[in-house]
């Protein structure tokens, strides 16, 4: 392959928009524009300087000691852990508090405390990659599908009532 190489600060994306190992559709990634990588990277780059993590680093132990905690119970209980789901609410909690909470990383989702919530929040997630496909081709459902009641989304498609009532408390 010839250009620039990968990683490259000024890596052309018409020769990196697809590494395949085959040419195989199903084995590739994509690539945005350097600018618009910059741009993303840089919203969220706050998040992980030194300072934002060593401000959270006893919470990340805490939240790191109730997750072994929940797994040891699980493995007593029940003679096996459901890891997925675990590192799901784990890294959900650690995300929301960090990103969405600031200064008071205490107030999560909780998810980690509650299997019922944990498992609830599995099959949101999994509701919502299905979806993404729907909604990249149909962007204008998702402000119908916010107009609606929280209730009505419950009782039609609970995965969804739990993201629409997450957007409305954030």
């Amino acid at each position: 392959m010839t250009g620039t190489p990968l990683g490259s600060k000024f890596a052309s994306t018409s020769t990196h928009r697809s590494i395949t190992s085959s040419n195989h559709p199903l084995i590739a990634f994509g690539t945005v524009e350097h600018e618009i990588h910059r741009k993303r990277r840089a919203a969220i780059s706050a998040f992980f300087s030194k300072r934002a993590v060593n401000d959270i680093e006893p919470w990340i132990h805490e939240r790191t000691t109730t997750l072994c905690a929940t797994i040891r119970h699980q493995q007593e209980r029940d003679g096996s852990v459901e890891l997925r789901v675990n590192f799901l609410v784990f890294t959900t909690d650690m995300i929301a508090a960090h990103a969405l909470n600031g200064s008071n990383p205490s107030n999560t989702l909780h998810l980690l405390q509650n299997e019922e919530n944990a498992k609830e929040w599995q099959k949101t997630i999994a509701a919502v990659a299905l979806l993404t496909g729907i909604v990249k081709q149909f962007p204008s459902l998702i402000p119908v599908a916010l107009k609606l009641s929280v209730e009505y989304w419950m009782t039609i498609a609970p995965p969804l009532g739990r993201i629409v009532r997450l957007n409305r408390v954030s």
